[in-house]
């Protein structure tokens, strides 16, 4: 996991947020990341069937209850610098992994393309 200046949506605002890198292509040089938050909305499963609770809270490091958003997709160049800050356990990776699956096989995610900077 790292932390990045995360873009809204809309590109024009950035938020400094944790998020799971999912997905490694040199040939293709892009990293690709899926957003992290605490929000307390995304713990409705039914309204968000792509958030999932991380577990292991201790091991990821964060510091409390947050979800990986396995829907929301962010693409890096491969030479930004990062700053690490945990990992997460074998299983929260694994259920992460398949719902991100999921969430492109029903062509639900968002892709945003990284335009800011890494502190």
């Amino acid at each position: 996991m790292i932390y990045i200046d995360y873009p809204f949506e809309d590109k024009k605002e950035y938020k400094r947020r944790p998020a799971v890198v999912i997905s490694y292509e040199n040939r293709k040089t892009k990293v690709v990341l899926l957003k992290i938050s605490s929000v307390e909305k995304y713990k409705d499963t039914k309204k968000y069937p792509y958030a999932y609770k991380i577990k292991d809270l201790q091991q990821s490091g964060l510091p409390k209850t947050s979800y990986v958003l396995a829907d929301k997709e962010l693409l890096l160049p491969d030479n930004t610098q990062c700053e690490g800050t945990g990992r997460l356990s074998l299983n929260d990776l694994k259920a992460v992994n398949a719902l991100h699956n999921l969430a492109v096989l029903a062509n639900t995610q968002t892709t945003l393309n990284y335009e800011g900077g890494i502190i």
